[in-house]
């Protein structure tokens, strides 16, 4: 994904936006920031009707699941690929955008909403994101892993359930992960467990490709700790 870009353009006043209530990240002000975007596919063309959603930083895509598989807000791009989200907290998202007749997806980690990087409209307009084929990571793992837990990347809906079968050839296969580096990947023991194992870190997803990594640590530590080392 391209990194995040404040620009003051015209086409943030043109998209509009539907009312979506306060929008908390993890920031503590009343918020008001709108959120402009556009999705885009490899010819650099708009993308109609892909859905996209709004996720808190920390978001855990179990424990936090709900009907909107956690998101915080959804919407769809209109004719011209754009989007938008208004009434937004201060505080650090993710923005996923799917479009699932061809299985392509894209997706902005680390979106930070500061009332210092918000122009005098309180809007925030990205770069274009580009939609693109899933990859897969395959993980492997010199120790077994307690039972009963799950890999997930947090601040996103991904979710895989560890099997019997993978924990006995310590390799794990994740496949359908959008194309891009991952700020971090864990193992969560269990969903009522605040411990988690770091299983990568900053790994660069390739569109259709397969990418080896080793399981980072197998020490536990506290979920938040995951996200105090970023921030």
């Amino acid at each position: 994904m391209k990194t995040l870009l404040l620009q003051i353009l015209s086409l943030c006043a043109l998209i509009g936006c539907g009312s979506s209530g306060n929008l908390a990240g993890g920031g503590t002000d009343v918020g008001n920031a709108k959120v402009f975007g556009c999705i885009v596919d490899s010819t650099n063309v708009g993308v109609s009707g892909a859905r996209v959603r709004l996720y808190a930083f920390m978001h855990d895509p179990y424990v936090n699941a709900n009907g909107l598989q956690g998101a915080l807000a959804q919407t769809t791009t209109n004719a011209k690929g754009e989007f938008c989200f208004d009434t937004i907290d201060t505080g650090t998202y993710t923005i996923i955008a799917e479009e699932s007749a061809y299985g392509l997806k894209a997706i902005h980690y680390d979106l930070v909403i500061t009332p210092n990087n918000v122009n005098n409209n309180d809007s925030i307009c990205l770069s274009e994101d580009t939609l693109k084929q899933l990859g897969t990571l395959k993980i492997e793992i010199e120790m077994t892993l307690p039972v009963g837990g799950y890999l997930a990347i947090p601040g996103t809906d991904y979710l895989h359930w560890i099997t019997s079968e993978e924990l006995h050839k310590q390799e794990f296969i994740l496949d359908s992960i959008p194309a891009g580096k991952i700020p971090s990947l864990y193992y969560r023991i269990s969903d009522t467990s605040s411990l988690v194992m770091r299983a990568a870190s900053n790994v660069e997803v390739e569109a259709s490709g397969i990418v080896e990594v080793e399981f980072e640590s197998l020490t536990s530590v506290r979920y938040e700790t995951c996200f105090r080392e970023r921030y």
